[in-house]
């Protein structure tokens, strides 16, 4: 009888942590996919200031592009142009300040440099951003794939 007992304890024990381990992995992401078939956990994603990629951008493109080109970015901005290139759909953000975010902003000639972010089209994220609108405000998740002439270029693979 004491056997009997004591290995209903073990099972319920691990039973138990199996269950927290589960529930664990599920509330963070770990092994979730995303739209184009590859794992990643939203943490992963460092969060710069579209400020800082702006000035990053102007002052110097050799070092912007050194610091952000293969990286995995988390930014916000406004979203001042819609424009679709070479079967992608391109969307353009930029802020001034973003304790002072306003639609003039979107046409203020002393924002030179901007954040394109970049999807496929016809993907999920293609769908989900199509709703999106000029002077919408975004955060864009995404790696970077390409440096240009102030601007820097990513491709979204997740957007709020």
């Amino acid at each position: 009888m004491k056997n009997a007992c004591w290995k209903q304890k073990i099972v319920s024990v691990f039973t138990g942590i199996f269950v927290v381990l589960f529930a664990m992995m599920v509330l963070t992401g770990c092994g979730t996919t995303n739209s184009n078939g590859s794992t990643s956990k939203k943490g992963s994603y460092q969060s710069i200031a579209i400020q800082d990629i702006q000035n990053d951008l102007v002052h110097n493109p050799v070092a912007a592009k050194n610091k952000y080109l293969n990286k995995k970015i988390k930014v916000t901005g406004i979203i001042n142009k819609i424009d679709v290139y070479d079967g992608e759909h391109q969307y353009f953000i930029q802020a001034k300040n973003t304790n002072d975010l306003t639609y003039e902003d979107l046409n203020d000639p002393t924002i030179t440099a901007c954040v394109v972010g970049a999807v496929r089209t016809g993907t999920k994220m293609d769908k989900q951003l199509s709703k999106y609108q000029t002077g919408q405000y975004v955060t864009f998740q995404g790696k970077v794939i390409k440096i240009g002439d102030r601007y820097l270029a990513m491709e979204i693979d997740w957007a709020v």
